[in-house]
């Protein structure tokens, strides 16, 4: 509907050939129903097809991760074997004291034999810190030089206020800003295997060489996976797409979420929350967010979609067409702001000629533009102008005639 209006309203303004803009009297509404994250203290809310945020409150302070650091663990995991199909050993070190401290009552236990398919599963859905040292050992062969990679990676993908100091989170040292994590979740996500994991809301660790029961779990995110809870239980559930939890005393309580629908990809991160008289207070803020994300939609264009028509210098018919030469999309609750200008247009034009540009404006006030192109190759039809001058010629002689023929008659 939007792309139907916007071309009737652009065509009507372009005839006139001139720079130009949609007049507007009334200013640009701002969003209505911003959240206010009461729980945490750092948060943040970002569309990824339009490259917008929608929500910040001190994003680029540091926060212990905890267990979202499992994050950048699961994405080494995958650099190293990326069909996640290896076996390996649960290490000594990996259920120390020194490495990890803090396990569930049900664990693995060092020499019992792991798929890494299970160790992922167990590390992402219920954040077994036990994988994720047996997972830093089998990818670096000892958890010290696993905690150097972890820190390469996130220098090479640009987390500039982020240290890891182990590959769970249980340590304080572990530091990390909202818009690192955001990058982290951004770049995990592209990877199908993790994105099919983190999605899952239960599993099962199956016996392996050693007695004893499978372990069962579910998933940490309350936001993806309710349980009945009223106050988590939300009518966009099923968007919901992953990402990690994690919490320490340290860390507090903390969310990185992913929600998808029409076409619209949301990631928030909230860091530091604490507990609210409804809830834990990371996922109740990161169901406000996801509300209020829900407010939007996105407008604009793709490139080469037909924005307008216009004329050529003296045409008399719209015989030009004027595409978007690149993508063009911003994030709106109502409609976006749209700014039109046109180059001057000779008589002849050619495919792929820039004529002008269309600018549209977001409801945070963030304005993108981008070239209108020629679809086609147009010029202006000369035969009506020499019908016409033809005709001038002829009625201006009439004229002559008619005037030399009264002076003789009055003569």
């Amino acid at each position: 509907m939007f792309k139907r209006v916007f071309s009737l309203l652009l065509c009507a303004v372009l005839l006139c050939q001139g720079c130009l803009a949609f007049a507007e009297t009334e200013p640009a509404a701002q969003p209505q129903g911003a959240p206010e994250t009461l729980a945490a203290r750092y948060a943040l809310l970002y569309e990824e097809s339009t490259d917008t945020v929608l929500y910040s409150k001190l994003p680029d302070r540091t926060n212990p991760g905890a267990s979202m650091t499992k994050v950048m663990t699961a994405l080494l995991v995958l650099e190293y074997d990326p069909d996640l199909s290896g076996t390996t050993v649960v290490p000594p070190e990996a259920v120390s004291e020194k490495y990890c401290y803090w396990m569930d009552t049900m664990h693995l236990a060092a020499g019992q034999e792991v798929s890494v398919w299970d160790l992922m599963n167990y590390l992402l859905i219920p954040s077994g810190n036990e994988a994720a040292t047996t997972l830093a050992a089998y990818v670096a062969g000892d958890i010290d030089t696993f905690i150097d990679m972890m820190n390469a990676k996130a220098a090479e993908l640009g987390m500039t206020h982020t240290h890891y100091a182990d590959p769970h989170g249980l340590s304080s040292q572990d530091l990390v800003t909202c818009e690192d994590m955001l990058i982290l979740c951004r770049e995990a996500m592209k990877n199908p295997l993790f994105r099919e994991i983190v999605g899952t809301t239960s599993g099962v660790m199956p016996v392996s060489n050693f007695p004893g029961r499978p372990i069962r779990y579910s998933t940490t995110n309350r936001v993806m996976d309710p349980r009945s809870n009223p106050f988590y239980e939300t009518d966009f559930t099923q968007y919901i797409v992953g990402i990690k939890t994690g919490s320490t005393p340290a860390a507090g309580l903390n969310l990185s979420c992913c929600m998808e629908y029409d076409g619209l990809s949301f990631y928030s991160v909230v860091m530091n929350s604490q507990e609210l008289p409804q809830g834990e207070g990371h996922f109740l803020d990161t169901i406000d967010l996801m509300t209020y994300a829900r407010s939007f939609h996105k407008e604009g264009f793709n490139a080469g979609d037909q924005v307008a028509r216009a004329k050529t210098l003296g045409s008399f018919s719209e015989n030009l067409e004027l595409a978007a030469e690149s993508d063009i999309w911003v994030l709106v609750q109502d409609a976006a702001k749209v700014t039109a200008s046109l180059n001057d247009i000779g008589l002849q034009v050619k495919a792929g000629d820039v004529l002008g540009s269309v600018t549209l404006e977001d409801a945070f006030g963030n304005a993108k533009t981008v070239s209108l192109v020629a679809v086609a190759d147009a010029s202006t039809a000369l035969v009506p102008y020499i019908a016409i001058a033809a005709a001038v010629v002829v009625l201006a002689v009439a004229a002559v005639l008619l005037v030399r023929k009264k002076k003789r008659a009055k003569a």
